[in-house]
């Protein structure tokens, strides 16, 4: 399912979010790959309407089933422009098994259905206030709209064709047996409950591959015909824009699979959607009941085998009490921890500088900084302009003439260089100049790990007072150097102002 997912997310934004971008805007800016300017989210007409409970059926598959493309639907309505960025990076994780998957589609298929059909009902007005939505775009949609309405019907036109070179059935015969299996799933969908209805596709996504492996055969043998063509055009297309992605061309070798599992994506998925559409819930996010439910399981499974094999219970005790405990306190604090951990992983490469006068940087700061950083520091430490992700002030209102300027944040390309201006920064601490103005340098800390780090600063006095050498370890570790050079190491402030109380005072040399 991962290596599916892969191409369909490289095509999606290699095509269609590129074409969406030039011959209008982006319809759907995915919630883990986007980026929204708050401006535009604190419009009255937003997020007033975004945060509306669900009332009606419509609105749960409109509003809560895909809360990204709805959000995107309101910010094109009220005039805003989403854009697609090719040079930005994003992670996500995508689902890995198959039943995840299904229940992840079926919410996006109705979803985009709905959020379209919004926009194109309200194509005129939205085209006069957004000047990105042409009505030219808008007949775009239409299209785009009747293409996946008459996407099922394709699919069954496909595999009659796979029956036909296979078999060697009559033309009308094999589309009459091509409408069998969808026909009968569909029917078991309103009996059967959704688990099984998935592992039903499962099983029907096999047998469809087969056949769709026969399709290609078919197409290669007579590839003269208008199929055959059409197969090779769009083969050379993805080709040819995966070349234009060198980094990512690897992601086409998963076209193949993708091909062979269209029926599953196409057909089998939207007749599941279809039918389970009073399914509200998310089915994709439910981690803290899987964690909870592992560990009663597992609790099951001991207890059984402690009764069968008549070992005392006491042996699994401690074990068994950790681990429902963990399982407990998982949802609480795995959440927290995870996202202070990925805001320090993201800020890695990143530095602040602090006291630089606004306005200096003009309006292009990256090339700016770039050459600011060889000027404070040297030739000697840097030889030339580092390579600079990004660099802008902090997203406060601008300070009045005057008042403190606001903080500089940069990304470094590479954290060498990063570790390099950090060092010779600290070293040159209160020495670091700018035309006459005086400026820091710093790491750039989440606020959670600058304010660990703080509760060190009073305790780090006394014990350089004391002829230790304190420094702090990431991300907030307190390590000293002792005259003889042994190294010691406190993981909380108490404990190392313990330490300074009971260390000998020594005079420190001047």
């Amino acid at each position: 399912m991962v290596w599916y997912q892969k191409f369909e997310y490289a095509v999606g934004h290699w095509l269609q979010k590129t074409a969406e971008h030039v011959l209008g805007c982006v319809l759907c800016s995915p919630g883990c790959f986007s980026l929204f300017r708050g401006a535009a989210l604190m419009d009255d007409n937003v997020m007033k309407r975004y945060t509306t409970k669900a009332s009606e059926a419509s609105h749960y598959v409109q509003y809560d089933q895909g809360e990204d493309r709805w959000l995107c639907t309101l910010l094109l309505q009220q005039g805003w422009r989403v854009e697609y960025n090719a040079a930005s990076d994003a992670y996500t994780n995508a689902p890995q098994d198959f039943k995840e998957f299904y229940n992840q589609r079926r919410r996006w298929g109705p979803s985009t259905m709905a959020n379209t059909i919004d926009l194109l009902g309200s194509g005129r007005l939205t085209s006069q206030r957004n000047s990105s939505i042409s009505k030219l775009y808008i007949l775009y949609q239409v299209i785009s709209m009747a293409a996946s309405i008459l996407g099922p019907a394709t699919i069954c036109l496909m595999i009659s064709g796979s029956f036909v070179f296979i078999f060697n059935m009559d033309k009308n015969n094999a589309l009459a047996l091509a409408i069998v299996p969808p026909t009968v799933y569909l029917i078991l969908c309103f009996k059967l409950k959704s688990d099984t209805q998935i592992r039903i596709a499962a099983i029907m996504s096999i047998i469809y591959a087969f056949l769709m492996a026969g399709t290609i055969l078919s197409i290669i043998d007579t590839f003269l015909t208008p199929s055959g063509l059409f197969l090779i055009g769009m083969v050379m297309l993805y080709l040819i824009t995966a070349a234009l992605h060198p980094k990512e061309f690897s992601l086409v070798i998963y076209g193949l699979l993708y091909f062979i599992c269209i029926p599953s994506g196409y057909l089998l998925l939207a007749i599941y959607s279809i039918v389970n559409m009073n399914n509200v819930s998310w089915g994709t996010r439910e981690s803290g009941v899987q964690v909870k439910t592992s560990a009663v399981n597992s609790l099951k499974k001991k207890f059984m085998n402690a009764t069968c094999c008549k070992c005392p219970c006491l042996e699994y005790e401690e074990e068994t009490s950790m681990e429902v405990l963990q399982a407990e306190t998982t949802t609480k604090t795995e959440m927290p921890q995870n996202a202070t951990e990925t805001q320090s992983r993201s800020r890695r490469n990143n530095i602040r500088i602090v006291g630089l006068p606004e306005a200096v940087e003009g309006p292009r700061p990256t090339t700016f900084f770039a050459e600011l950083l060889v000027e404070i520091l040297g030739d000697q430490t840097l030889q030339s302009p580092p390579k600079l992700d990004r660099a802008h002030r902090t997203l406060t209102a601008k300070p009045q003439p005057g008042a403190r300027p606001r903080l500089v944040i940069i990304r470094l390309h590479r954290y060498q260089t990063k570790d390099l201006i950090v060092r010779e920064a600290c070293k040159r601490r209160g020495k670091l100049q700018y035309r006459g103005t005086s400026i820091q340098i710093f790491e750039d800390y989440t606020p959670e790990v600058a304010e660990e780090r703080a509760k060190y600063r009073a305790v780090m006095a006394k014990l350089y007072n004391l002829t230790c050498r304190p420094a702090i370890l990431f991300p907030a570790r307190l390590q000293i150097t002792l005259e003889n050079g042994t190294k010691k190491r406190f993981s909380s402030p108490e404990e190392a102002a313990t330490f300074a109380a009971n260390h000998k005072k020594t005079s420190r040399p001047e």
